[in-house]
């Protein structure tokens, strides 16, 4: 019987970032394989964990089915493990339909990273060929369900700041928490941070090695070469920047506003805050209702 590892965030946060970083300490950095992923830190919601908990074909199933079989699927992964193993997921951790998103009995911890949701909102409508706009009524959408794999399970992504609210608002031994922004600015800390969280059996030379096989530039070198099969078919490019504050060059003061305004709390508490916000929330107020601090 093993258990889980959750690589969580909410999308375009910085989770396959990480997960490459995983995979380059399992495997020595011998090799940047970006189709690998899945098999050193699957996807959660992958249609096979499910299926055999069906009577019926998953692409048939209802959500309410797919939430009845969560918990098993996460057993079942769970118990195939030797020790432990890595799962991706863009769920918030909370009840859905009945049946909890994460199952609590074979969680040995989770890494939520969190990313400014002013970049979040313009790494994401790039990735997805969507306007910005339409992106942020998006991440502004409370129990949001993503977009579900043909052959795969649904994930309950929330808005923004009901997702990072759901990981990080009680502390907890087990979970770390990190920003992408961190990643950026401190990797040799923050990748040696996740290390330590995980017990993981690596020193600080095989630390390094994984962080300069596993740079966002590497990375997009390596989608270059040799393509990367999560990449959905709308995107030009996964890796695209991998820089902050890239939303001051995009986004309008209407559409920081209402960022701002729905995501304040969270903001707040993991710096993404400016003095300017402030002005910017109370114009907002004044064209239409504030829908609360997160």
């Amino acid at each position: 019987m093993g258990y889980i590892y959750w690589i969580a965030s909410y999308p375009k946060s910085g989770n396959t970032w990480m997960r490459a970083f995983l995979a380059a300490v399992v495997t020595g950095a011998e090799r940047l394989d970006l189709d690998a992923l899945r098999q050193i830190a699957p996807d959660e919601n992958m249609g096979r964990y499910y299926q055999m908990f069906m009577t019926k074909p998953i692409e048939q199933a209802s959500l309410e089915e797919i939430a009845r079989a969560r918990p098993m699927a996460h057993r079942a992964i769970a118990a195939g493990a030797k020790g432990f193993l890595f799962l991706k997921t863009h769920s918030m951790l909370a009840r859905h339909l009945g049946a909890p998103t994460i199952t609590a009995d074979v969680t040995a911890g989770a890494i939520h990273i969190v990313r400014n949701p002013l970049d979040v909102a313009v790494s994401y409508s790039e990735f997805r060929n969507r306007d910005v706009s339409a992106t942020i009524e998006l991440m502004n959408q409370q129990r949001r369900v993503l977009d579900r794999p043909r052959l795969g399970a649904y994930e309950v992504c929330g808005s923004w700041a009901e997702h990072v609210r759901s990981w990080t608002d009680k502390a907890h031994d087990r979970l770390l928490v990190i920003r992408y922004e961190d990643m950026l600015a401190e990797p040799q800390k923050t990748f040696g941070d996740v290390v330590s969280f995980l017990r993981m059996d690596a020193d600080a030379s095989q630390v390094q090695r994984a962080i300069e096989r596993t740079s966002f530039e590497a990375l997009q070198q390596a989608e270059e070469t040799a393509g990367f099969g999560e990449r959905p078919p709308e995107t030009k490019r996964f890796f695209r920047a991998g820089r902050s504050d890239q939303w001051r060059q995009v986004l309008t003061e209407e559409q920081v506003a209402r960022i701002a305004t729905t995501c304040e709390r969270e903001m707040r508490r993991f710096g993404y805050w400016l003095p300017e916000f402030d002005d910017l929330v109370k114009a907002a107020d004044i064209e239409e209702p504030r829908h609360g601090q997160g």
